[in-house]
């Protein structure tokens, strides 16, 4: 599989594996089945900040989903299908909120997945995340999808995200929980099934494989392919990854935030339509 293997870097730009495996564990340990905590202020916790209520959303399939967490795990979820405007993730997150006895102003860190996916449903969600982190003045975090998946299927196991971008276009990649090991390309799933692979290839998993599991099927007899429910992100996942990115101290301002494009073509908008607020069209 090509590409080139990506690392964490510190403040000073050097490599630090143990900074991006404390990241990994962090999301591995995070408990979404524990109560919820009691309410407190904003504190430090060894040193880094302590981030009491996290607001994660994730519009860039065609499952949308909202989720509020706090330091002891998730405190909700909510999903519709093809959720993924403007006004039914504000819908979902006000009554999201409502259901659990919280208030929008409690939030004091935001994650989102930033794709690929959608074009229009990844941009929404990424522009509501950015008017919560301005309106809170808090930090914001993006999730890639295929981290998600990989922490939602095992974030200690290896995992070969196929993602249907379509076209008879597959975007793939390597990642293993929170860490993408090989960097992503898209290419004709024709090209990809071409290759020869070996018996200790990577489990498959996302959109792509799943919608191509018979040919994957014919073409590598006894591949393992994760099941259909596994290839949809979910806001959940995206709530466990960005806790741990912003208790590592990963959060930035909301005016670098960007989708993570399929390609290249995809990040110019069309003709017409308009830029996310703050930004200009590109």
């Amino acid at each position: 599989m090509g590409g080139s293997r990506t690392r964490a870097y510190g403040a000073a730009g050097r490599y630090d594996s143990n900074r991006r495996r404390a990241i990994r564990r962090r999301a591995a340990a995070y408990d979404d089945r524990a109560p919820v905590a009691a309410r407190g202020t904003r504190r430090k916790e060894r040193g880094r900040a302590f981030v009491k209520l996290t607001l994660a959303i994730e519009t860039s399939g065609r499952f949308s989903s909202v989720a509020i967490a706090g330091p002891r795990g998730l405190i909700g979820e909510y999903g519709e299908e093809d959720g993924g405007r403007t006004e039914n993730v504000q819908r979902m997150i006000a009554g999201l909120f409502r259901e659990h006895g919280r208030e929008p102003g409690e939030i004091d860190g935001v994650a989102v997945s930033i794709g690929p996916g959608s074009f229009t449903g990844t941009r929404i969600g990424i522009a509501v995340a950015k008017g919560v982190a301005l309106a809170n003045a808090c930090p914001l975090v993006g999730v890639p999808v295929p981290h998600a998946l990989a922490t939602e299927a095992d974030p200690e196991r290896e995992y070969e995200v196929w993602l249907d971008v379509g076209r008879g276009e597959v975007y793939r990649t390597l990642v293993r929980g929170a860490s993408t090991l090989v960097s992503g390309r898209t290419a004709p799933v024709d090209d990809y099934l071409a290759e020869d692979r070996g018996p200790d290839a990577p489990r498959l998993i996302g959109s792509g494989a799943d919608r191509y599991r018979e040919r994957i099927a014919e073409r590598w007899p006894g591949c393992p392919v994760a099941e259909t429910n596994a290839s949809q992100s979910r806001a959940r996942t995206i709530a466990r990854i960005g806790r741990a990115l912003l208790l590592a101290g990963e959060g930035g301002e909301w005016r670098g935030l960007e989708p993570l494009y399929a390609r290249p073509a995809d990040a110019r908008l069309p003709k017409g339509r308009p830029a996310a607020p703050g930004k200009g069209a590109r």
